[in-house]
């Protein structure tokens, strides 16, 4: 009796541990996606400063093991990517596969941490398991480095997430979300998928950074309903040259940006609406002129201008 107790015990605390170590990877997390990829650091403090930079509740986390310098990163895959999560982790100071530290950064480690820089790689090619990023990074644009030794993608002119945004700066994000969308517009009117591709990935960016509570009661209702339905919209279109493929998610993504529109004072901005594609679908415009993003040079003034929103 007493054999059989114990080896019930053990088997109860086996699960356990089990189920304590893998809780803190995918708890709150859905739509898991999971990448191991190298990120170098040198002590625990380490290993604290780069999970705090991966993490965001319900999107990323991270497990740095300080032996073998590698991350596990695990990410809902309609929220946010794998890149994004290692650009956060290389903007903390701490170099990886896909990016290097800017030397600032670097420099404002604490002297233990401030382990031997010896990455000198291009970023990852290829399609490497569920990373929505990686095919963005290696085709679309090329490694660089900017004034600070930062390799990767160009950079842009956005906020780092970490910050927190005042309201001039959001409503500058706004004003980004919907310049991103246009030129996602025409470069789909150009027949461009490789344009698109990247446009996709910057506008999922600029929405994925924006801070709801810098917004309106109205604006962040509907920045709910965009992450909740924007975003799973613009990280395949991010993925793909596909024209085909883009110009059915864009057809989608152009209501939720529409709710949007309602609710900000964005200029004036015109609903078009195209009677032939899939049964007829919508764009937004600056331009009351029809070019068509739905079939570009095949019948670029096929449609009309339905509605006039201006706030």
């Amino acid at each position: 009796m007493r054999t059989i107790l114990l080896t019930h015990g053990l088997a109860a605390l086996l699960a356990f541990n089990s189920c304590t170590a893998q809780a803190p990877t995918t708890a709150g997390i859905k739509n898991v996606s999971t990448l191991t990829l190298r990120v170098d650091g040198d002590c625990p403090m380490c290993e604290k400063t780069i999970e705090a930079a991966a993490f965001r509740k319900g999107e990323a986390h991270a497990d740095w093991d300080v032996d073998a310098k590698t991350a596990v990163i695990t990410i809902d895959s309609t929220r946010t990517t794998v890149d994004a999560v290692l650009r956060r982790i290389a903007e903390a100071g701490y170099d990886n596969e896909r990016y290097l530290a800017p030397d600032k950064a670097y420099a404002g480690l604490p002297g233990c941490c401030q382990y031997e820089r010896g990455m000198k790689h291009e970023p990852v090619k290829g399609d490497v398991h569920h990373d929505h990023a990686n095919a963005h990074h290696a085709e679309a644009q090329p490694s660089v480095f900017d004034k600070e030794g930062y390799r990767g993608t160009p950079q842009r002119d956005e906020p780092v997430e970490q910050q927190p945004m005042d309201p001039v700066r959001e409503k500058s994000a706004l004003e980004a979300l919907f310049a991103h969308y246009f030129e996602l517009k025409d470069a789909l009117v150009a027949g461009n998928g490789d344009a698109a591709k990247q446009v996709a990935a910057t506008m999922g960016e600029v929405l994925h950074r924006m801070d709801p509570t810098k917004l309106t009661a109205a604006q962040q209702a509907t920045w709910e309903q965009l992450i909740t339905e924007a975003m799973p919209l613009l990280h395949p279109l991010s993925e793909t040259t596909d024209l085909a493929t883009q110009r059915k998610l864009f057809a989608q993504l152009t209501a939720p940006i529409l709710q949007l529109a309602e609710t900000t004072g964005e200029g004036t901005i015109y609903l078009a609406h195209c009677p032939m594609y899939e049964g007829g679908a919508d764009w937004l415009t600056r331009d009351k002129a029809i070019k068509n993003p739905f079939y570009g040079s095949m019948m670029l003034t096929c449609g009309s201008v339905t509605r006039t929103i201006t706030k």
